[in-house]
């Protein structure tokens, strides 16, 4: 009897478009979702429903990744994996231990997707307007580059479904993703309390982050290492910001992304046609241009609240080196 490979469905992102809800989703009340939906969730160290996926791993060493991938032994089944970090790797590695029945991939308008990256740990690199004036950093870019990862897909053996985040206004994140990618939506997952539209991994309030990258680059940090990033990042996400800067934009905001709205939305459109499943681009195109308007008309910080949004990046700063240091 000839040997069939087991069966896998991918789902490699994109950061920030909700892969930390989808996982935890999967990883609630003993992986009941997985159960349901007749799969075996991949987790850390390639064992099946024992909690969260690689992530850091994939990061940290792609290569030595990959090589534990084809060491591991996987029996046949069907599989579901869910990383952030998977378009690091070379996913055709996969095709050859696995059937790949669908390539996942989660998106935002590439907008919305950049400036929450940056949200979270983007402004390790500066900040917000040094950052948006980085060629590899400007809007149409990123648009081309999220592009160019769901292409290497389209190559690959797998039906591509896409799940655009926008698409969510009757139904929550998970249950959109559960009926696109698995053709089918538990009738439980409102008791799992998984769709209510709270942020799983957020990023954090944009006018701290500026101020945060303003001061990484005064203190010339320079290429700053995986163990103390990760240290950064949890100091900013850790720190208690009050009510009153919620929703706070740098001053450059507007000027830096209404040039590329009208370019963006035609390249969302074209990267949403690429699914082999049909979307209702109009209104997907539609909801994100809502976001999006929502998001650019935020108040901007007052020179009192920036500074004393400055004086919160100096001790964030200072609180992440320290336990960086110490690790």
């Amino acid at each position: 009897m000839r040997w069939l490979k087991p069966r896998i469905t991918i789902h490699p992102g994109f950061p920030k478009c909700a892969t930390s809800a989808i996982q935890r989703a999967f990883v609630q009340e003993n992986h009941r979702l997985a159960h349901a939906l007749k799969v075996s969730f991949l987790s850390a160290g390639f064992t099946r429903n024992k909690g969260y996926p690689d992530v850091t791993r994939i990061m940290d060493d792609p290569s030595g990744y990959l090589e534990a991938l084809q060491r591991a032994v996987f029996l046949r089944r069907n599989y579901f994996l869910s990383s952030e970090a998977l378009f690091m790797l070379d996913l055709g590695v996969f095709c050859q231990l696995f059937k790949v029945d669908r390539w996942a991939v989660t998106t935002r308008l590439p907008i919305a997707q950049a400036i929450s990256n940056y949200r979270y740990s983007g402004w390790l690199s500066g900040s917000f307007e040094s950052w948006a004036q980085r060629p590899v950093n400007n809007f149409d870019s990123i648009a081309l580059r999220q592009t160019d990862k769901i292409m290497r897909l389209k190559q690959l053996p797998g039906d591509l479904v896409i799940v655009p985040l926008e698409a969510a206004t009757h139904t929550g994140i998970v249950s959109l993703f559960c009926e696109r990618v698995f053709d089918v939506r538990p009738g439980f997952m409102s008791d799992l309390q998984i769709d209510t539209g709270r942020q799983v991994n957020p990023s954090i309030n944009f006018a701290l982050a500026d101020a945060l990258g303003r001061k990484v680059m005064e203190r010339r940090l320079g290429e700053i290492q995986p163990q103390l990033r990760r240290a950064l990042v949890k100091a900013a996400k850790d720190f208690k910001l009050a009510n009153e800067f919620s929703g706070l934009n740098p001053a450059c905001l507007r000027d830096r992304v209404l040039p590329f709205q009208n370019e963006m939305n035609d390249k969302y459109r074209a990267m949403l046609d690429l699914s082999d499943l049909g979307i209702d681009t109009d209104q997907v195109l539609t909801n994100a241009n809502a976001n999006l308007s929502r998001f650019l008309n935020g108040p901007i910080a007052t020179t009192d609240q920036q500074t004393r949004l400055d004086g919160y990046a100096d001790h964030i700063l200072d609180t992440g080196i320290t336990n960086g240091s110490a690790h």
